[in-house]
């Protein structure tokens, strides 16, 4: 009885940790729209379609940077 016991506390944790883990394919797309927002503003600061904000730019870097830490564990 023990045993089973312990096999179901088992399971129901790694389910809770797997559905804890949420849906990394809508974390991914998340993260790569994000990407192309802030992609986007640089391109139109280098273009010159709009002016140079240098929050903007320091932005759009933290962005890139935050983006490369949350990805390694988005892609395994």
């Amino acid at each position: 009885m023990k045993r089973i016991v312990i096999a179901a506390a088992v399971l129901a944790l790694g389910a809770t940790a797997v559905i804890a883990q949420g849906d990394p394919i809508a974390a991914r797309k998340a993260l790569m729209k994000e990407n192309g927002n802030q992609g986007r503003i640089a391109r139109e600061m280098i273009e010159g379609k709009q002016p140079f904000d240098l929050a903007a730019a320091k932005k759009v870097l933290a962005t890139f940077a935050e983006a490369n830490d949350k990805g390694k564990a988005l892609w395994p």
